[in-house]
């Protein structure tokens, strides 16, 4: 059985193996530190140094890129 939130889990799903993929990868030079932070509806890289963040939020089942 369907529901109407699985084109969004999908997405969910995908979010999570790209941006800890991205969240993994080692800076060539510098001490940086990266984090992902996921929530039910979140989800944020953040790069302790330089101060960068990518921040995708659920919102009424669309995807919103802040």
């Amino acid at each position: 059985m369907e529901t109407t939130n699985q084109p969004v889990d999908q997405w969910r799903e995908t979010l999570e193996k790209i941006l800890q993929y991205y969240a993994d990868l080692p800076y060539t030079y510098g001490d940086v530190i990266t984090y992902l932070i996921i929530s039910a509806v979140n989800f944020l890289i953040y790069n302790y140094r330089p101060n960068a963040q990518i921040h995708i939020e659920i919102i009424n089942q669309k995807l919103w890129l802040n």
